[in-house]
Order: structure tokens, then C-alpha cells, then sequence
């Protein structure tokens, strides 16, 4: 009599799956948090940015993108890097990017500061300059140039079976993506 018989056996798939379920979990987050407060006034340091940002017609003062130029302008460069270090990582099986993100995430930082102190224009009003001592809009005590920083951070999204096997990205409350 013939016995046939099905060996599964895990040849690094399983290893796989973890190295992929935390790296898709890892993210990266660049800008001004909720968290920074200007000294000593207190008001939120993100205020301040998005004013500066965008503009207020309510207070007459323009925009002056330094977020979203510096982005524009490296966005490529960024993707790409971004890129080689998950494809550096699923080469060498290890899911620990978070300091290489990190490296990237204090890179476009300091564009971003760098942008704050080269912009220029549109410049601030005469009474303002008096009042600082030189004209540069977006740099006064430099809180919010040392503000911009960089975090990775857990978004919460895993890899994981459905009931047919199939893998797919589960976010944090369990649900199918």
C-alpha cells in the first residue's frame, strides 16, 4: 500500500511576512507636532507655521511656502531614497529601518530649515523689521526653525491572513484594508 503525504515546511516565507508586516507598519512624519509651544507666549508653534505658510487675510500677511516648495522641489529625491532603504532592508531580511527613516526624516528637516532662513520674499512690513532688527519672515526667536523635526513613527497597519489565505494589510482596529 502507497502513503502519500504533504510536508508543509516554512522556507523563510513566515520571516518574510514579519520583515514585511513592519515595514509596512514603520512611517515617517516630518514637519512642526502638535506638541511644540512658543516660549514664553505659549501659543502653538503649528499656529505660527500655518500663518506663515499659508497667509492670513484676516492679519495681511502673504503666504510664504517654505513646507510645500521644499517638498516640491525634492519630492524625487526623497521617493527615491525612501525606496532604497526598504529595498536595502527586504535584501538583507531585517525590518529595523527606523534609524535609516530617521536619517531621511532629519535630512528633509534641515531642507526645510534651510528654506526658513533663505526665503525672503514676499518681505515683512517696515513696522516688523523695526520691531526684529532685520527682515526675514519666517525667522524671529528661531522657535519654529528648531521646531521642524522629524518622527517615525507606528502607523499601525499589519500584514495578516485573511480566512482564504490570502495576505492583506490589516489596519489597527483589525479591520481589512
Amino acid at each position: 500500500m502507497l502513503k502519500l503525504g504533504i510536508k508543509d515546511e516554512d522556507r523563510g516565507w513566515n520571516d518574510v511576512l514579519r520583515s514585511m508586516d513592519r515595514l509596512t507598519r514603520l512611517g515617517l512624519r516630518v514637519g512642526i507636532f502638535e506638541d511644540a509651544v512658543h516660549d514664553p507666549r505659549g501659543t502653538p508653534i503649528t499656529l505660527i507655521a500655518a500663518v506663515n505658510e499659508f497667509g492670513s487675510d484676516a492679519a495681511k500677511i502673504p503666504a510664504r511656502p517654505v513646507f510645500a516648495k521644499t517638498y516640491e522641489a525634492n519630492q524625487d529625491a526623497y521617493a527615491t531614497r525612501a525606496k532604497d532603504i526598504v529595498a536595502a532592508a527586504v535584501v538583507r531580511r531585517d525590518n529595523s529601518i527606523a534609524s535609516e527613516l530617521k536619517s531621511l526624516g532629519d535630512e528633509i528637516a534641515g531642507d526645510i530649515q534651510a528654506a526658513m532662513h533663505e526665503l525672503m520674499t514676499p518681505g515683512n512690513e517696515d513696522a516688523t523689521i523695526a520691531n526684529k532688527g532685520f527682515d526675514n519672515p519666517w525667522i524671529h526667536t528661531e522657535q519654529t526653525v528648531n521646531a521642524v523635526e522629524a518622527r517615525v513613527v507606528d502607523k499601525g497597519l499589519g500584514l495578516n491572513k485573511d480566512k482564504l489565505g490570502s495576505v492583506r494589510m490589516r489596519d489597527s482596529r483589525g479591520r481589512f484594508a
